[in-house]
């Protein structure tokens, strides 16, 4: 979990968020966020209420051998391109292995971020993502 995450546009944010994700030191980060602005740019990831899951469109190899989810809080909202038009202050960002298989029941993850984001509001830390 991120807490009060830097960048004043889009760009700007998702490079913040790429230099501290737990990634190996071989991962060109700035390349990670050139997929996720291109991503971007197809159609916005925002999903209304301030929150937006930046993914790329294809799966990367980014040399993890688990799934990594990330919740950064930005520091001040942003304009993300929501369909409901608010500013985005929180990003959850997403990196899948790609030898992993993933299953995740869509109720379990919505649980886990709606448990860190009351975290968060709380000022206590993030449930643990087991």
């Amino acid at each position: 979990m991120i807490h009060e995450s830097a960048g004043q546009d889009k760009s700007a944010a998702l490079a913040a968020i790429c230099a501290l994700l737990p990634l190996p030191e071989t991962v060109n980060r700035e390349e990670v966020r050139n997929v996720l602005l291109a991503r971007e740019q197809l159609a916005s990831t925002a999903i209304g209420n301030g929150i937006a899951i930046p993914h790329p469109r294809s799966p990367i190899v980014v040399g993890v051998t688990q799934p990594l989810l990330t919740v950064a809080f930005l520091r001040q909202p942003i304009d993300f391109a929501a369909l409901d038009g608010r500013p985005l202050h929180t990003l959850v960002e997403r990196m899948l292995s790609v030898t992993t298989t993933v299953k995740l029941r869509g109720g379990a993850v919505l649980a886990y971020l709606a448990a860190a984001v009351a975290a968060h509001r709380q000022g206590r830390p993030a449930p643990a993502l087991n």
